[in-house]
């Protein structure tokens, strides 16, 4: 989020997913895609992507016409997902995204 807010371009939106795991998303409008460096040790930053890496299951990028979106996977102890109430489904400018626009983006796994 951090990134986006200091390198992306507006809007920038950050929207939780929760489903059989906790899927964290983050837009902004820019195109460009992150990566991953090694920091050194006096380095002030360098340090996201490799911590979001460590810690997640799985993580990647998404580009389409408005920007680009940066995901992280992360799963959920056994017995809680989905069915904890006052979970709300997802929603994209208003709208529920469908499955197909989200299949249609590309994606980047990492």
């Amino acid at each position: 989020m951090t990134n986006a807010i200091r390198y992306g371009r507006s809007p920038v939106q950050l929207r939780l997913i929760l489903q059989a795991t906790l899927t964290c998303e983050v837009s902004d409008a820019s195109s460009t895609a992150p990566h991953m460096r090694r920091a050194r040790i006096l380095d002030e930053g360098g340090r996201g992507l490799l911590l979001v890496a460590q810690l997640t299951e799985r993580w990647g990028t998404r580009h389409h016409r408005e920007g680009k979106v940066i995901w992280a996977e992360q799963a959920l102890p056994a017995g809680s997902g989905p069915s904890i109430e006052g979970i709300q489904p997802p929603l994209t400018g208003g709208r529920e995204e469908s499955s197909a626009e989200r299949s249609a983006w590309p994606v980047t796994e990492r």
